[in-house]
């Protein structure tokens, strides 16, 4: 953790809480209609840098006020709890890696919790011939429409492996002069796991009682997004926080 004076924490504690609420709320605009529990969230990014720069109980309440604030008039105290464990439990993994320091292992075993996301949704798909949506739609699952997903599931699998590589050697590459206290392959494996335990699996179980659709759609759905989150929300989390060492940096030498 950052040696940070209580003023300084109060001004980067607001200015983060401000950033999570605005890339929570402003992709949620885009949802897609009668899919409204799947969305797209930078929110975590914001929530876990601040959780590894000012502590656990700071990220906990900058993840549940963050939801609190853009709610908007539709609070759910479990969706609050969520957000407000992703800040717990990202410290904790954080303080894990730095006892471990096993960098291969965590993306060894990021992968292969990947593999077993993929199989479930190409299982899902062949043994499903529908889904039905919020507001009891039934959307069918023909042989084109299954081809279309395998095979979206597959670029998307592909794509996040080759991103992950790109955006760890790219890190490594350019800002190989500062000094920062965790890279890229470590934070995104506490996205991976925040990801996989609040959105995924939680945000699954609480969305399936919200909007009464089936667990397993709502699973299935949130797991095609989540290979695009945890890409996004692991490159702003690292790009932000070597913004912030390379100021704390420049701060220290004036």
């Amino acid at each position: 953790m950052f040696k940070i004076k209580p003023v300084q924490k109060i001004t980067l504690e607001a200015m983060l809480l401000i950033l999570t609420v605005v890339g929570t709320r402003i992709p949620a605009l885009f949802s897609i209609p009668s899919l409204e529990f799947v969305r797209l969230s930078l929110g975590p990014a914001f929530i876990i840098f601040s959780s590894i720069i000012l502590g656990p109980l700071y990220g906990a309440f900058i993840g549940a006020a963050s939801d609190l604030l853009g709610a908007i008039g539709t609070i759910n105290p479990f969706i609050t709890l969520m957000y407000g464990l992703m800040g717990l439990i990202a410290w904790l993994v954080f303080f894990l890696i730095k006892k471990v320091k096993k960098t291969k292992a965590l993306s060894l075993s990021m992968f292969i919790a990947i593999a077993v996301m993929y199989v479930f949704l190409v299982v899902y798909v062949i043994a499903n011939n529908s889904i039905t949506s919020f507001g009891g739609k039934v959307y069918s699952l023909s042989i084109p429409v299954k081809v279309i997903v395998i095979s979206l599931a597959s670029i998307l699998t592909a794509g996040f492996v080759i991103s992950y590589i790109y955006f760890a050697k790219y890190f490594e590459k350019k800002y190989q002069n500062i000094a920062t206290i965790i890279d890229f392959r470590q934070i995104s494996f506490i996205v991976f796991v925040c990801e996989v335990l609040i959105c995924l699996i939680m945000g699954s179980v609480v969305k399936s009682f919200m909007y009464g659709v089936d667990f397993l759609v709502i699973f299935f759905i949130q797991s095609i997004m989540f290979f695009i989150d945890i890409i996004l929300n692991s490159y702003i989390s690292t790009l932000v926080l070597v913004v912030f060492e390379s100021i704390s940096k420049l701060a220290r030498r004036s």
